[in-house]
């Protein structure tokens, strides 16, 4: 619904005029949630300004029960508003005005109306509602009531009290306690034996009646009850108990749908216990009970699918759950109908988060060939409650992978803009972390390359000193071999004096090649590996940085609340990463490790000529 109060109001009304039944009950749980924002003047104008004239000569016949015209739609909306806006109260307290000439059906969706709305003030209205439709006459003076022609004594019996009876009047019984008065094809009148009291009811305002004397049996008036609980099996009254529950009568509905009476009965009953005070009330598990028995039983039949969905419907407004499985059960049809009503009631009684987790965790348990069913099932919720996309997503973040990759499915089978969103955006998410891992793990590669290629530098630098000492000794061999053969002496000569020279000659060319060969080539690959070590811990710590970064980034990518405590945690997550990397910069293990002089302040010792450690001899 739009947020603007007056455009609320006006696609409230434009649903009631327009929309299907299905649609225009929706609007009735719209308008009665709470802190609705709607321009209740606004709309009250709009049904008005439409009752005066474009549906001001609707009007059905008095005994088509079936259908609500749109006519009576909008007088049942006036009566939801009434709550909110006094105008409305009372241009629908009007409809129950006797002397101004309403239909029966305008009359009695008026009533169901301000009952719905749960107006308090309208006791007294109702009562006069009773009053004005029926008299009381007492039984002992009617002596029989016989099928036919009525006799003198009922008849001046009935006159007295009001009824206008035509001549030729015919009655006929119509249950063990009611008879109807009629001529010439027309209903004129009911009457129906309640104890010691006889009923008699105008025939237009039967219906009406009813309900209000359900609406007074509810405030605990005594004869009403006595009334309902005589009357609950009877058409008239189970209609009534579709719109206000009696819980005395429960056993008696139970019965109804158990014994699977005639279908419109059925239809009436199945829908009273669906009206009764929800679980913990011991009524609704009854009723449960018995809904789940026909649920369970109508699958076999085709013709209850009607009367099964009812069911289904019931059962979600009992909140039962103990139906889980049963409704569970009901989502797999392929009948759209029953899913739908499968799926509401499933979202009903556990809730939309705990519906979606059912779902998914039931698909995983079967197959993934299963889920285009549950798939309409969840749609059907989402046209109910737009969160059904948020809770699959967060399945899809937090779950265990074969619940992500459901849950994603499900997104898919349900479509919509919503849903497609959160897809996209979940897929462009992951794919520029992807790339980012991408730009990181280059710049990582790179860094490594790079230290490879500076260990390979010292190690060319190390095998060149080792092929340039190995060079000068054969150049010294070869040279000292030449003067000798030069100044005419033989080898022996050569051999002899080189081995004497050994002594004096190879200690200055031992200390040569350590002082500007060996050493320098030591330093050169020790300090080479200190920096390849410097490097692979710099590494780990750029990687770490990265991952966590990554981390984040997608937390709020991704919608989730960023609370103080969860930013404290990722913060406290780097500054250990960082102390890590600098405990391993400053560890001695990294000097050994690579061959080097461990520096003092690494190693504990005190300086020698620290003057607070030094010792008296």
């Amino acid at each position: 619904m739009p947020h603007d109060p007056v455009a609320a109001a006006d696609k409230v009304f434009k649903t009631i005029t327009n929309g299907e039944e299905y649609d225009r009950r929706k609007v009735f749980q719209f308008i009665s949630s709470p802190n609705v924002e709607i321009d209740y003047e606004h709309l009250r104008t709009c049904i008005l300004d439409a009752l005066r004239t474009n549906y001001k000569n609707m009007r059905s016949s008095e005994y088509e029960w079936e259908s609500q015209n749109t006519n009576e739609w909008l007088i049942e909306l006036l009566g939801r508003i009434s709550a909110k806006d006094d105008k409305a109260k009372a241009a629908t307290l009007g409809y129950l005005d006797f002397n101004a000439d309403y239909a029966e059906r305008d009359r009695f969706y008026a009533l169901v109306g301000l009952i719905e709305a749960k107006v308090q003030d309208i006791h007294d209205q109702v009562e006069k509602t009773v009053q004005s439709t029926s008299k009381i006459i007492d039984y002992g003076a009617v002596q029989s009531i016989k099928d036919g022609p009525l006799d003198d004594g009922l008849g001046k019996t009935l006159e007295s009290s009001g009824a206008k009876l035509p001549p030729g009047a015919l009655i006929e019984k119509q249950s063990k306690s009611s008879w109807i008065i009629y001529a010439e094809g027309q209903d004129l009148y009911y009457l129906e034996l309640i104890g010691p009291d006889l009923i008699l009811v105008q025939a237009k305002y039967l219906y009406l009646r009813k309900l209000a004397v359900v609406f007074l049996a509810e405030k605990g008036d005594m004869r009403s009850k006595k009334e309902i609980e005589l009357t609950a099996l009877d058409l008239v009254t189970l209609n009534a108990l579709t719109f206000i529950s009696i819980p005395a009568v429960t056993e008696q509905l139970c019965y109804l749908i158990d014994t699977l009476e005639n279908p419109d009965i059925m239809n009436d009953a199945i829908m009273a216990l669906g009206k009764l005070p929800p679980k913990p009330s011991p009524f609704a598990e009854q009723a449960s009970l018995v809904l789940r028995r026909f649920v369970a039983y109508s699958r076999q039949y085709d013709y209850y699918t009607g009367l099964r969905a009812l069911a289904i419907c019931s059962l979600g407004m009992l909140k039962d759950e103990t139906a889980e499985k049963d409704l569970m059960k009901e989502l797999k049809t392929d009948n759209p109908f029953i899913v739908r009503e499968a799926a509401l009631a499933l979202e009903n009684i556990l809730g939309i988060e705990t519906a979606c987790d059912r779902i998914v965790e039931t698909i995983i348990k079967l197959s993934p060939d299963s889920i285009a069913g549950y798939g309409d099932a969840l749609r059907w919720m989402e046209r109910k409650n737009k969160n059904v996309v948020e809770v699959l997503e967060a399945i899809m973040q937090s779950g265990q992978p074969q619940e992500q990759d459901t849950a994603r499915m499900l997104l898919r089978e349900i479509g919509g803009v919503e849903a497609l969103k959160k897809l996209d955006t979940r897929a462009r998410t992951a794919e520029d972390a992807m790339k980012l891992m991408a730009r990181s793990e280059k710049g990582i590669q790179d860094q490594f390359n790079s230290s490879i290629i500076k260990a390979r530098q010292g190690f060319n630098v190390a095998m060149a000193m080792d092929v340039t000492i190995f060079l000068m000794g054969v150049l010294l061999i070869v040279s000292s071999a030449t003067l000798i053969l030069v100044k005419g002496e033989t080898l022996d000569a050569w051999i002899g004096a080189g081995a004497g020279a050994a002594g004096g000659g190879g200690a200055v060319a031992t200390a040569l090649n350590n002082t500007f060969i060996a050493k320098p080539r030591e330093k050169i690959v020790k300090n080479t590996d200190h920096l390849m070590y410097l490097q692979l811990i710099y590494l780990g710590y750029t990687h770490q940085l990265n991952e966590i970064g990554l981390a984040y980034s997608r937390h709020i990518v991704e919608g989730k609340n960023v609370d103080p405590a969860i930013t404290t945690e990722y913060i406290n997550v780097i500054n250990q990463i960082t102390n890590d990397a600098i405990a391993r910069l400053a560890h001695k293990d990294l000097y050994l490790i690579s061959g080097l002089k461990v520096p003092k302040e690494l190693t504990g010792e005190p300086e020698k000529n620290d003057p607070k450690t030094r010792t008296i001899k």
